[in-house]
């Protein structure tokens, strides 16, 4: 067995070791969800896969995040930096369009 894979059974055990049985049924917390059903909520969230966009969107969010960096904490090139973002921004473009116009000004990347 895997470290993840003992992870999740200890997870497992422990959520069964909080329930508490009432005429007869396992149920955990306070909410009126089983035993069963708490498990199987588990698992449901340890199978989830965002959509293949999402990773996408992620990546594309890290990478504006990271050029951004300089800006934020004063370091090197962000007064540059700056100037693209507010030349963006002044052109009437906000959010991600603003910081991926003032990427690509700043690295003269079309894109």
């Amino acid at each position: 067995m895997g470290s993840a894979d003992a992870y999740r059974a200890g997870f497992a055990d422990g959520v069964a070791a909080y329930a508490h049985m009432k005429s007869g049924v396992s149920y955990v917390g306070t909410t009126g969800r089983t035993l069963k059903e708490a498990i199987a909520n588990v698992e449901q969230t340890w199978n989830y896969r965002p959509p293949e966009a999402d990773h996408d969107k992620l990546a594309a969010d890290s990478r504006r995040y990271r050029w951004l960096l300089p800006i934020l904490i004063g370091g090197e090139g962000g007064d540059q930096r700056t100037l693209h973002i507010t030349a963006a921004l002044m052109r009437g473009l906000d959010g991600d369009a603003a910081i991926d116009a003032a990427m690509a000004a700043h690295t003269g990347d079309p894109k």
